[in-house]
């Protein structure tokens, strides 16, 4: 197969005339660094992709991409907003129509990310630590746009880190032997790995559901593939399943949930 080479290229810009309408594409960069949206002057609408969605962004993506950039998002909806579009046409749900409401929504979800990122740089110049902001920063009920599929405390680890990098301080972290070089000594240390289940579980019972879900992680570090830790395990993930309300979130609890079932026999 052929490479495709594209024998048009732009920076900004490009002025395109399809039959008896005029289309202007610009270069926004939000969702991917070369996402583009789509300007039809003659019908005052916009086509601008994944850069609008009835949820906060996917600033941060599980399955492993680079962060995407808070100000790439912001510039990006300014310029929309710029063009006074009575048409709004995203990738995901409907087609917001009228002046007023498309810039009530795209100025509440500029608003919004620009709340989170300043949020983060007040937060690392005081000296608090990335888990620190992810717990704390939550965004007021007048610029609530949802967390649907992207996460805020998801956008605050890749704000925080696209701009201080992985090292939180911590010496520990500079060497290449991990928590997990050390995860069978604190199983031996706890009593053994049906000690450690069975805190999960008493956990899992307070509803401390997230502290379950690390214990078992230490668990199963120091003892691989013991059924105890992994049934425990398997009833945080349950637990944070149904409560969760992200479909990003849901996707990746429900394979460790699968592979947690697995290890410990349930399925």
């Amino acid at each position: 197969m052929r490479d495709l080479v594209p024998d048009i290229t732009f920076a900004e810009r490009l002025d395109l005339d399809v039959g008896d309408t005029k289309l202007e594409i610009y270069h926004t960069p939000g969702e991917t660094p070369d996402h583009l949206t789509v300007w039809a002057p003659k019908l005052k609408a916009a086509f601008v992709g994944d850069n609008f969605y009835e949820s906060f962004p996917n600033m941060y993506t599980l399955r492993g991409t680079r962060p995407r950039w808070p100000m790439d998002y912001i510039n990006s909806l300014n310029k929309v907003l710029s063009l006074e579009p009575e048409i709004v046409i995203p990738s995901h749900g409907p087609a917001i129509v009228g002046k007023a409401e498309i810039k009530r929504q795209l100025t509440k979800m500029r608003d919004a990310i620009v709340y989170v990122h300043d949020a983060v740089l007040k937060g690392m110049n005081d000296g608090k630590d990335v888990h620190t902001l992810m717990q704390e920063i939550k965004l007021p009920a007048e610029l609530d746009v949802g967390e649907g599929y992207g996460k805020i405390s998801w956008s605050i680890r890749g704000i925080y880190e696209g701009y201080a990098g992985w090292f939180g301080g911590d010496p520990a972290e500079m060497f290449p032997q991990g928590r997990e070089s050390v995860s069978p000594e604190l199983v031996k240390l706890a009593g053994g790995p049906k000690k450690v289940a069975d805190e999960a579980m008493v956990l899992v019972g307070k509803g401390k559901l997230v502290e379950a879900l690390n214990l078992t992680s230490i668990g199963l570090e120091g003892a691989p593939g013991d059924k105890d830790v992994a049934r425990a395990r398997a009833a945080a993930l349950d637990a944070l399943l149904k409560a969760s309300t992200n479909r990003n979130e849901q996707g990746w609890l429900r394979d460790g949930l699968a592979k947690a079932r697995a290890m410990a026999g349930l399925n």
